[in-house]
């Protein structure tokens, strides 16, 4: 089930609205997929995009148009955008291209459109923009447009909902009118959908709500959680990890899904911890169902995954359509967009011959570490690193020899003592001895590509994982799911940061909110605000004040507010200093503002002087003056640079640097102790780092 999003669609893409980093970090940025500080990796495609071709089929699965785009979107009136040899183009439905103009509401059914008739309040009698001037209008929906009134016609109008405005209505609000130009629902929401099946979603600061067309609330009230839109006179209410489905006469019919699909035909599908079945309107089970994940249903059809492979189901769960794709877009006019393509195997050759380097490992001297060289290769932890070879992935020890036989298809980073590994597209764990500890059954959505780890690493003895059907869950070292009724705030691939787990599920957690350590026991209520989950002995919090922008503060590992919201920008406290800044959030993630460092008492130790800063590790920081990188000491003193295109924390006694589009290392001197010459790096972990060679004969280890 998606999200409601603001009325925006991107054209041939698929657009993922990320909320604003409240804070800097100095890992440098790197232009390619197959490289960051932990190791290096062929950088093979792993989304469908230029690499397969998309065609169409009908509703028995036959292609009308064969497989010729790289990219194809659904029809409307018969016309369809694509994209061919890297040039956007309208098809008709025969696949020919044409010059004919797709109708207005082709990828945004909520186009803005021409509209020059006087609007008026919701008596009639009060102008309100005459010939609409300044007011954006939407295409209509069953007699009723979403309309957009600036915040200077919304003051003027509507005071009563722009007195003390929250900072989230700086931009004006949206309300719905007739087609004679009249208010029919007042401007006091944030955002708002259109119409269908006779409700709309609407949204103010942080809640949701079901609108009818009278301009009533179904329920009476508005949520905390994610509302998706009616269909076959049912909705959706999303509240953490839990959905359940409401009617026009805001009754609840069932609930307690991890996921569910719309109603089509008296039935929908729906998850309960693994398994999809199919329900109908009373909450009964019609059906069990045997695939991974089932999407909403379109024009009767619903596309399904099993293994990786996907193919529509009908509305009473029979697989109409077998599984066969590798990727696909909704039925629309009796057609749908699919592509089918290489296999992982096929790929990972493909992107090997055209590498021009292997991998090696080096000492803190620039030395290399031993002869072996790899296709790929990760950072030691815990005595071991993934190492691909013969196309795939293997551990040697710090000899370089094999100590775990290359026969995976991914692995990541041992982490107290297991280690994620992929066979055949799912996901397990191994202990040093190569030997499965938890068996592979944990897996990613498959539009995500195959390299996405779907088990996370352990902490505290706890790991975050992802099951087929999208369900993520904690599991223990023995593979039992703990804490599945919780809602956990996880960052990177864990939900233990410092010990302790960040739980902001709101009223559907009976556990309420808060830090838990990984017994489950509450150690610290939230703060008010946004909390993150701690590190450095602090956890970061901000909040929205009504004058507008962020604020950001810091508690201790009781909950207590050690460092009060006053910072417009900052990091993560290490070493009992965090980077701090005051400065302006400026278009989608920027920032302008100068950066120092702070302690818990949240006194200076370096002042306000920088350009951006990370984090503090090993007594020194990385920092940026004017449009390059070099490291400080605790009390600001340079200590190397500013001299490079970008830097990265200190590990093993080196920093990484990057010069000239190459890494190099520096040491806690400031000297550039291994020269910029590398084309990729990694940082240094137990006295090695991984980096590039021209690529040569991988030669052969006698004890793998």
């Amino acid at each position: 089930m998606r999200k409601l999003q603001k009325m925006v669609v991107a054209v041939l893409a698929n657009s993922l609205l990320a909320a604003n980093s409240p804070w800097a970090t100095a890992e440098i940025e790197r232009t390619e997929q197959n490289a960051n500080s932990e190791g290096i990796r062929p950088n093979v495609a792993t989304h469908n995009y230029g690499i397969n071709l998309w065609g169409y089929i009908d509703r028995t699965g036959k292609f009308v148009i064969p497989p010729r785009f790289d990219e194809a979107i659904e029809f409307a009136s018969g016309l369809a955008w694509a994209k061919l040899k890297g040039k956007v183009v309208v098809i008709d439905r025969s696949g020919t291209v044409t010059t004919k103009i797709l109708p207005a509401n082709y990828c945004c059914d909520d186009a803005i459109i021409p509209f020059h008739k006087d609007i008026y309040d919701e008596s009639g009698k009060k102008l309100i923009a005459r010939g609409a001037k300044g007011v954006e209008v939407h295409r209509f929906y069953q007699g009723l447009a979403a309309f957009h009134l600036p915040v200077e016609l919304g003051v003027h109008f509507y005071e009563q909902f722009f007195h003390d405005a929250a900072w989230s209505k700086k931009d004006g609000t949206y309300g719905y009118i007739n087609e004679q130009g009249r208010i029919v629902v007042s401007p006091r929401f944030t955002k708002v959908s259109n119409f269908k099946d006779g409700i709309a979603i609407v949204e103010e600061p942080l809640t949701q709500g079901f609108l009818d067309l009278s301009g009533k609330l179904i329920d009476g009230q508005m949520h905390h959680g994610i509302l998706h839109p009616f269909n076959d006179g049912v909705g959706v209410i999303q509240e953490g990890e839990t959905y359940e489905f409401i009617d026009k006469n805001g009754v609840i019919l069932a609930s307690g899904f991890t996921n569910v699909g719309n109603f089509t035909d008296g039935f929908a599908p729906v998850q309960k911890g693994l398994q999809w079945s199919l329900i109908d309107k009373s909450g009964k089970i019609i059906r069990k169902l045997d695939f991974e994940r089932v999407e909403s249903s379109a024009e009767g059809l619903a596309a399904v995954t099993k293994n990786g492979k996907q193919g529509f189901m009908n509305a009473t769960g029979d697989l109409v359509i077998p599984l066969q794709f590798d990727d696909t877009r909704r039925f629309h006019g009796g057609l749908a967009a699919v592509t089918k393509g290489p296999s992982r195997a096929e790929r990972l050759k493909t992107a090997l011959d055209a590498q021009n380097w292997n991998c090696a490992f080096i000492d803190r001297n620039g030395c290399v570490a031993f002869k072996n060289r790899f296709e790929g290769a990760k950072i030691f932890k815990e005595g071991l690193a993934p190492v691909l070879y013969g196309a795939k992935w293997g551990y040697i020890d710090h000899t370089g020899n094999f100590k775990i036989k290359p026969q995976f298809d991914d692995a990541d980073l041992f982490s107290e003592g297991f280690a994620a590994v992929q066979v055949n597209s799912k996901w397990g764990y191994i202990n040093k001895d190569g030997k499965f500890v938890i068996e592979p059954k944990f897996a990613t959505d498959p539009h995500i590509g195959y390299s996405q780890v779907a088990a996370g690493r352990f902490a505290g003895g706890l790991a975050l994982v992802e099951y087929p059907q999208r369900h993520r869950g904690i599991i223990n070292k023995v593979g039992q799911s703990v804490f599945d009724n919780r809602q956990f705030d996880e960052e990177g691939n864990s939900v233990v940061h410092d010990g302790l787990m960040l739980v902001t599920s709101g009223a559907s957690t009976p556990f309420g909110n808060g830090y838990f350590n990984t017994a489950g026991k509450l150690v610290a209520k939230c703060p008010s605000g946004y909390p993150q989950p701690f590190a450095g002995g602090y956890a970061r919090f901000y909040i929205y004040p009504k004058t507008g922008g962020l604020k950001i503060g810091f508690i201790n590992k009781v909950g207590k507010v050690v460092v009060q919201p006053t910072w417009d920008n900052a990091g993560d406290f290490a070493e009992n200093l965090v980077a701090v800044s005051h400065g302006n959030h400026v278009g989608k993630g920027g920032y302008e503002g100068k950066w120092g460092f702070i302690d818990v008492d949240g006194k200076y130790a370096c002042g306000l002087k920088f350009d951006a800063a990370d984090y503090f590790s090993e007594g020194l920081a990385a920092v940026k003056l004017g449009d390059h990188w070099g490291y400080i000491d605790r009390h600001g003193a340079i200590v190397s640079g500013p001299a490079y295109d970008g830097a990265e924390a200190f590990s093993n006694g080196r920093g990484l640097v990057r010069y000239k589009y190459k890494y190099g290392y520096v040491d806690k001197s400031g000297k550039l102790i291994i020269p910029a010459k590398f084309e990729y790096a990694s940082k240094f972990s137990e006295g090695l780092a991984v980096v590039t060679l021209p690529k040569e004969a991988l030669p052969l280890n006698s004890k793998q």
